[in-house]
């Protein structure tokens, strides 16, 4: 039990506050443009908001390794609470980490950021996940890291030899 509290705090806590300042600093920016009414890309054939989801995606893979290493050193004895905890903890940071992104982004009302910024003057878009599937980065790189260290780097079970093979004579 204190293996699977222990991990889901890592991952949720830690996980979720990395992840979501990362994502909020180096997100790629959508820039949009007000022409008094509405507001409108500024370039409408770029790939930003697509970035945004990539990069939310790519940077919970880079966490989640690093997490679930942490949580395999921490708690090398290992067993499915550990595991079980990592997975559930690193679901919540990542919906953490998205909720805190958004938080540290620009701002969310673009009615009133159009009218503070005037018409013509270009602005960042909030940040936004187009895809929820993008928060799948955290969980799957914190169970693979975890996986690939119980797999080279856990204490083995002695194995039973086989039984020899019968002779035909």
């Amino acid at each position: 039990m204190a293996d699977a509290l222990i991990a889901l705090l890592i991952t949720a806590l830690l996980g979720g506050v990395v992840l979501g300042v990362l994502w909020g600093l180096f997100s790629p920016r959508v820039r949009v443009v007000s022409n008094g009414d509405g507001v409108y890309l500024v370039n409408p054939e770029s790939e930003e908001a697509v970035a945004g989801d990539g990069s939310f995606l790519l940077l919970g893979l880079a966490v989640g390794v690093v997490l679930g290493l942490l949580v395999f050193l921490l708690r090398r004895r290992g067993g499915v609470g550990a595991v079980l905890g990592l997975a559930l903890g690193a679901a919540i940071g990542a919906v953490i980490a998205w909720r805190l992104g958004i938080l540290l982004g620009p701002d969310r009302d673009l009615a009133a950021r159009a009218a503070e910024m005037g018409e013509g003057t270009p602005f960042d878009a909030p940040l936004e996940l187009g895809t929820l599937g993008s928060l799948i980065g955290l969980p799957f790189g914190a169970l693979l890291a975890h996986f690939v260290g119980t797999a080279l780097w856990s204490p083995r079970e002695n194995e039973i030899p086989p039984p020899p093979f019968p002779r035909w004579n």
